[in-house]
């Protein structure tokens, strides 16, 4: 298992916030690499650590199990919410005293993020485990929720200089994720469509009308046990005429559903997705397939209360608590069935360049085999 580095990862090209170096884990089978390995991509999901403990186990398993160079990333914005500093908005206690009735007050030396620990605890000793949406703290990090476009172009850049490392099988390129990752490793077979031969996507978003909350910097996160809405400083705006506004070309270039996006696909798509989620609404789900039809190999099993049984599937709330072993095992078995790998090449390979038409503004993703790939908006 060995940590490395992409000391310049693609420039944020829609908002222009500075990029840090890109991280990501890489374990090769014990037996080596040799001409037959391949690459299996995991992509962690919201709040997930991308190289800690569990995607080391799953990214180990993979390697030997299937003979592949197993690989997690810490793409843009995956951790920004555990890595900012984080504060109470201006009226947090304002808002607590007249929704709870507690006053705290503040001297100068307190660290504060010891202070919200105390106070949840006593929140929570009074059965207050998820605070009125008026008391709100805020997130200050040099990242935000960039909604799958940035960390897609991190994944492919990855991708790109382990092609280039090492003489992996282009037959056996493959990614799974799970949640928000299950939605980039989709905007990735997108972005990328000569590139990929398997995708596995569990309860992963459809567009980002999935979460624009988020989007827009509104999720819940958690001091302690009580439940808090956290603001993230730097995020995206429904207004207008503001530089960080999530304009129709934002919005389409994110979709799985933009029809003019849909390229002949070298990948095989599976997607696992529960009856009733509200998290990734299962009815876009459903008519993603539908958009897919005829256009793209793709296989979507959504999960009743009968297939549960403990080990795959465990629970039927978003994410099914699922095996991603399990969900890779199942999926290539399809994959196999269904008569494997449907190219040897790559959009790397093959320099492509692809241009995604949005309104008034288009993507152009150029792909190099000496480069990467490079993304770049052009105005219509």
């Amino acid at each position: 298992m060995q940590t490395a580095r992409i000391d310049t990862p693609h420039p944020d090209i829609e908002l222009g916030v500075e990029r840090k170096p890109l991280d990501y884990l890489a374990c090769a089978p014990d037996a080596g690499i040799g001409p037959g390995t391949g690459l299996a991509l995991f992509v962690a999901g919201y709040g997930m650590d991308p190289c800690g403990a569990y995607a080391q186990n799953l990214l180990a398993h993979l390697a030997n199990r299937y003979d592949c160079l197993a690989v997690s990333a810490r793409y843009f914005g995956a951790n920004f919410q555990k890595t900012g500093r984080v504060v109470p908005m201006p009226d947090f206690f304002v808002k607590l005293a007249e929704h709870y009735g507690v006053t705290v007050s503040m001297p100068r030396e307190v660290n504060m993020v010891a202070m919200l620990h105390e106070l949840a605890g006593l929140l929570e000793q009074n059965g207050i485990t998820k605070l009125h949406g008026d008391c709100r703290l805020a997130i200050v990090a040099d990242e935000y929720n960039a909604m799958g476009f940035l960390p897609a172009l991190d994944h492919l850049q990855v991708v790109h200089r382990l092609l280039a490392e090492h003489k992996l099988d282009r037959r056996r390129l493959f990614v799974i994720g799970t949640s928000y990752g299950g939605y980039i490793a989709s905007l990735m077979a997108k972005l990328a469509p000569d590139t990929f031969r398997l995708v596995i996507d569990n309860s992963g978003f459809s567009s980002a009308e999935d979460d624009l909350p988020g989007v827009m910097g509104v999720s819940r996160g958690w001091i302690g046990g009580v439940s808090m809405i956290v603001m993230s400083a730097r995020s995206w705006s429904e207004e207008p005429a503001a530089l960080n506004y999530f304009s129709p070309p934002r919005r389409q270039i994110r979709s799985l559903f933009e029809e003019r996006h849909l390229f002949p696909n070298t990948a095989r798509l599976y997607a696992y997705h529960v009856a009733g989620d509200t998290v990734a609404p299962t009815e876009r789900k459903l008519r993603l397939r539908e958009t897919y039809a005829g256009r793209v190999a793709y296989d979507l099993r959504i999960i009743e209360a009968a297939d549960l049984d403990g080990r795959l599937f465990k629970t039927l709330e978003h994410g099914m608590e699922a095996s991603m072993r399990g969900l890779f095992e199942l999926s290539y078995e399809k994959y196999q069935e269904a008569g494997g790998a449907l190219a040897d090449h790559t959009d790397f390979d093959l320099e492509r360049e692809r241009v995604f038409a949005c309104s008034g503004e288009d993507y152009v993703l150029r792909y190099s085999r000496r480069d990467g790939v490079r993304a770049t908006l052009a105005q219509r």
